[in-house]
């Protein structure tokens, strides 16, 4: 207070208000320790007293893991720039001891996960299937390499869910047969020939269905094989925009017919029908009026 100088009185008290300030409090990291035992049983097996680990063979708590896994994961923040971030908050860790850790964690919620997450997805009766080759971490006669190998993923658009499988890198029938034998419903695949076993009568509970992104996209190949590369583009303009069926790839098989139906049972009230007139002439270039 100034010498002199008097708090300024409102309503028989001090005229006051607030006033705010930010202030960032850095991340910090805590080491602990914790004692283990062993103990032996009167039978002779052994045991360790409870670990407080949150997962086993990972020293990180719940915090640092949901930390990581979501830079990686939610934001592809590479390994080498997660060890940055954290050795500015005073952890010292290598990219790789990281990567080892991450692996375990995920091996952890897998196992932890796997029986559950299977039977829910085995609830949908709509499924989205394909399989894609990528490189995986290999012990091949004492040496480590990454090699080329398939995982197989499923996707059940309704329940928000999708489930991936490796089966040793096997893109044979037997890696996804005990995934299909036990679904109930329709599936959309590519044309990979294990998926036509299910077409046959002795799989009458499984009902496969083409993938109209793979059959569009043989479509579009054409364009640049053939001369009618402009008629062929108007067309799917109007199955875009007129009948809307394109984006209907991404429903399940029964949406799919529904709107189809509609669209051909509107194209019928249609005042003015789209037409394409074509007309060739003889230096065989094609003219669209």
């Amino acid at each position: 207070m100034p010498l002199g100088g008097k708090y300024v009185m409102r309503g028989g008290a001090i005229d006051t208000w607030w006033y705010r300030v930010l202030k960032r409090i850095p991340e910090h990291y805590e080491e602990h320790f914790y004692e283990v035992a062993r103990v032996r049983l009167a039978n002779g097996e052994y045991f360790n007293t409870k670990s407080r680990r949150l997962i086993p063979g990972c020293s990180f708590d719940r915090e640092l893991v949901t930390f990581v896994l979501t830079e990686h994961f939610c934001y592809n923040t590479p390994y080498l720039q997660i060890v940055t971030m954290l050795k500015d908050r005073a952890l010292e860790i290598s990219d790789s001891t990281l990567g080892n850790i991450v692996h375990k964690i995920i091996a952890y919620f897998r196992g932890e996960m796997a029986e559950s997450w299977e039977k829910e997805i085995q609830k949908a009766d709509y499924w989205m299937m394909d399989e894609t080759p990528g490189m995986v971490g290999c012990i091949k006669g004492g040496t480590k390499s990454y090699l080329n190998r398939y995982f197989w993923g499923i996707k059940a658009k309704a329940m928000k869910l999708v489930w991936f499988l490796y089966e040793n890198g096997s893109r044979g029938l037997k890696a996804i047969k005990p995934y299909l034998d036990q679904f109930i419903g329709f599936f959309t695949t590519d044309g990979y020939v294990v998926y036509k076993v299910y077409e046959k009568e002795d799989h009458p509970l499984q009902t496969r269905s083409a993938c109209l992104t793979h059959i569009r996209r043989y479509f579009v190949d054409a364009l640049e094989e053939h001369r009618e590369r402009a008629l062929i583009e108007t067309v799917n303009g109007e199955l875009k925009n007129i009948a809307q069926i394109e984006h209907s790839r991404h429903r399940s098989f029964n949406n799919f017919i529904a709107n189809a139906l509609s669209a051909i049972a509107a194209y019928c009230f249609f005042e003015k029908k789209p037409a394409i007139e074509v007309n060739f002439i003889n230096d065989r270039q094609l003219t669209i009026f």
